[in-house]
């Protein structure tokens, strides 16, 4: 944060200003969530792809140099298709995620997650402290990219979770059965 104040000293006109406004609004939320540890900021970052129009990131696995993401805003790249809207959007380099993993020597069977988080709309804030919490007691968790909790359900089952679902919601957070019943014969 210290770089976009002495930046924004430095700024020779009202568009960079805002500019490192905006950047500073971002960084603000993100810090909020608690992940100000993972944040730096390289002002002198660019993409050499012409229809950026906002900010742009990249994502790094701890000990490899090259990123795992990229992306950024393109507000104007939809026009090309008969329509102006905002937008946002990454691509992960999955031979550099490949990589890292082959890198640390981790057992795929330890990938999958003791708990699938799904959360309600308006509970995001609640489904990451969950989730915080979860991961300092040493459980390998995930948050649903599901807005319906019966596709929340199927993705736990595929992942083979090793717990539970849990779905947090304004009633709280309760745990959800999703592993495939038994089908041995009882004895």
């Amino acid at each position: 944060m210290d770089l976009i104040y002495e930046a924004k000293k430095k700024a020779v006109n009202d568009r960079v200003l805002n500019i490192l406004s905006y950047l500073e609004d971002v960084c603000n939320a993100l810090c909020s969530l608690g992940y100000k540890e993972y944040i730096s900021i390289d002002l002198g970052m660019v993409h050499h792809i012409h229809y950026y129009t906002g900010l742009i990131f990249r994502g790094y696995v701890k000990g490899s140099g090259e990123n795992c993401l990229a992306g950024g805003r393109y507000d104007t790249l939809t026009q090309n298709f008969g329509k102006i809207l905002p937008a946002t959007g990454f691509a992960l380099n999955t031979e550099s995620i490949l990589n890292a993993i082959a890198k640390r020597g981790d057992d795929p069977e330890s990938l999958r997650p003791d708990l699938v988080i799904h959360y309600d709309e308006g509970c995001l804030k609640d489904a990451q402290e969950f989730w915080g919490n979860r991961v300092k007691e040493g459980l390998i968790c995930e948050l649903s990219v599901f807005s319906d909790l019966e596709s929340s359900r199927k993705y736990a089952r595929l992942r083979k979770v090793k717990i539970a679902l849990y779905h947090i919601s304004k009633n709280g957070i309760q745990p959800i059965e999703c592993r495939e019943e038994s089908t041995d014969d009882a004895k």
